[in-house]
């Protein structure tokens, strides 16, 4: 499994004093980014933080049960990343439902057009988009999908081939 650490956001512990604690020094954007990329990975999720200071912001992070269910799919798979991470690039996951989850990855500090292509992922037809984060469909799509995703921000969708005639 992959393992890379402790989720660090909301309250943790101050680098030199680990009885003093800080908010997290990180935008509320790259709080998401942060749990985004761990459940692509599929990487063990050990809060870091004071759980006696959760508040609902970091609580809407940690339990959000679609990316839960995206890091905790039974075939365990880690997202491939596809290119070469640069200031935007794209991670999917396979999933044992036959779907993917598909992060586009925003590292810059400013928004970004990110998009995929159908074909470039070896499939053909429609596909179902979902917004995890949002928990909401966004629409059936021909040939790919691609959206402006915020700066240091990854937007995670849930893909299925469209059933419908």
């Amino acid at each position: 499994w992959n393992d890379p650490d402790y989720i660090q956001i909301g309250w943790i512990a101050h680098p030199n004093d680990r009885f003093a604690l800080q908010p997290a020094p990180l935008t509320p954007n790259e709080c998401h980014a942060f749990m985004s990329l761990w459940c692509l990975m599929a990487a063990p999720l050990f809060y870091s933080g004071d759980l006696a200071r959760l508040d609902e912001f970091t609580l809407s992070i940690l339990c959000n049960p679609e990316l839960i269910e995206i890091n905790q799919d039974p075939l365990g798979e880690c997202g491939e990343v596809l290119g070469v991470p640069a200031e935007t690039f794209v991670v999917v996951k396979r999933m044992e439902d036959g779907s993917r989850a598909i992060g586009l990855c925003n590292r810059d500090f400013q928004p970004r057009r990110i998009a995929v292509r159908w074909a470039d992922l070896g499939w053909s037809g429609r596909q179902r988009v979902r917004d995890a984060w949002r928990g909401r469909d966004i629409g059936v799509f021909a040939e790919g999908y691609e959206a402006v995703v915020p700066e240091r921000f990854v937007e995670v969708l849930r893909v299925w081939p469209d059933s419908a005639p």
